[in-house]
C-alpha cells in the first residue's frame, strides 16, 4: 500500500509500506492518488488485515514526519481515502496481468489460473521445451535449470488460505517467454511441445517437483506469431498446414479471403487474398510470399 502527498501543484511523494519492506518513499511529477484508490478498493480487506497482523506495533506508529490535518499520520490512516481528502468515480480495474502479451515472441500461456485451489501454497513452475516426442521420457530428476531444454520459470505467490483477494479476486493467466530456448534448440514454436514441473511452497518449505497434470494449475499452451522468422513461406514450396491454416483464419476474417475454407493449402486462393492484405500496406510487396520480419 502508499499514500500519496500533494507537495507542489503536480508533484506528489508516495509514502509506502509492507509486511516484508519496512518503509519506502518516493516522489514523482505523476499522480499515483487514482492508481491507490483502485488498490484499496479492490484489495483493501487483505492488504489493512495482513499488516495490522503481522506488524501491530508499526499499524499504529507515527510515519514521521508526515502529518494530514496536524494529526501525526499512522498506516492505520492510509486505508480510509475519505479521511484522505479525494475519490474517484472512475477507477483503476483489478485483475493482474489477465491478458496475454501481443505474441510477437513465442510463450507458454498457463491460463485462467485459479489461486482458490492451490490449498493456501505457492507454487515454482519449471517449463521444458522440446521438439515433439524428444521430450515423452524425461524424468523428475532432471528438473534442472542447467537442463538443455530448460526453457524458463515462474512463481504464483499467496499468503496462504485465508488470503481473502485470492478468494475474491479474477481468474488470471501466467506467462514464460520461449524465445530464448527455441533460438537456443533452432526450434519452431509450431513443431515444440512443453513439458511442465511443478515445486509446491508450503510455509517456506521447498517440496519436490511433481508434474502440472499432478495438480490443479492449467495445463500450458504455446502461444506465437503466426511466422516464423528468417522463414519465407511460397506456394510453390511446401509450407506446413498448422502454419498455413493460422494465415487462412486471418484472411477469412479480416475480408481477404472470399472462401472461409480453412485447409492448410497454400494454393492460388490463398495466395491472391495474401497479395490483397500485402496492397494494403506501402512497405510490404505484393509478391505472395509470407514471411515474417
Amino acid at each position: 500500500p502508499m499514500i500519496v502527498y500533494t507537495l507542489e501543484s503536480d508533484f506528489r511523494c508516495i509514502l509506502g509500506f509492507s509486511p516484508y519492506v519496512s518503509l519506502y518513499f518516493l516522489c514523482t511529477i505523476v499522480s499515483f492518488d487514482k492508481l491507490y484508490e483502485s488498490y484499496l478498493t479492490n484489495y483493501n480487506t487483505d492488504g489493512q488485515s495482513e499488516f495490522q497482523r503481522n506488524n501491530p506495533a508499526e499499524y499504529t506508529a507515527w510515519l514521521e514526519p508526515f502529518v494530514n490535518a496536524g494529526t501525526q499520520v499512522v498506516p492505520n490512516d492510509l486505508y480510509d481515502i475519505a479521511a484522505l481528502g479525494y475519490s474517484y468515480d472512475n477507477l483503476v480495474g483489478s485483475g493482474g496481468l489477465s491478458k496475454a502479451p501481443e505474441p510477437l515472441a513465442a510463450v507458454a500461456v498457463f491460463k485462467n489460473v485459479d489461486i482458490t485451489t492451490l490449498n493456501g501454497n505457492s507454487h515454482v513452475i519449471h517449463v521444458f521445451i522440446s521438439k515433439e516426442g524428444d521430450g515423452d521420457d524425461m524424468k523428475i530428476d532432471d528438473v534442472s535449470r542447467d537442463h538443455p531444454n530448460y526453457a524458463g520459470t515462474t512463481s504464483i505467490f499467496t499468503i496462504g488460505k485465508e488470503c481473502v483477494s485470492c478468494k475474491e479476486g479474477k481468474l488470471f493467466d501466467v506467462h514464460v517467454d520461449l524465445s530464448e530456448a527455441l533460438e537456443r534448440l533452432n526450434l519452431s514454436h509450431h513443431d515444440a511441445v512443453l513439458k511442465t514441473f511443478v515445486v509446491p511452497l508450503t510455509l517456506g518449505t521447498e517440496k519436490q517437483p511433481i508434474p502440472i497434470e499432478d495438480t490443479e494449475l492449467p495445463l500450458p499452451y504455446i502461444l506465437g506469431p503466426h511466422l516464423d522468422q528468417d522463414t519465407d513461406y511460397t506456394k510453390e514450396e511446401k509450407s506446413p498446414e498448422n502454419v498455413i491454416k493460422a494465415v487462412q483464419r486471418y484472411l477469412v476474417h479480416f475480408g481477404y479471403k472470399t472462401t472461409d475454407q480453412i485447409d492448410g493449402k497454400f494454393v492460388d486462393k490463398t495466395e491472391d487474398a495474401f497479395k490483397s492484405f500485402q496492397k494494403m500496406w506501402s512497405d510490404l510487396e505484393p509478391d505472395g510470399v509470407m514471411g515474417a520480419p
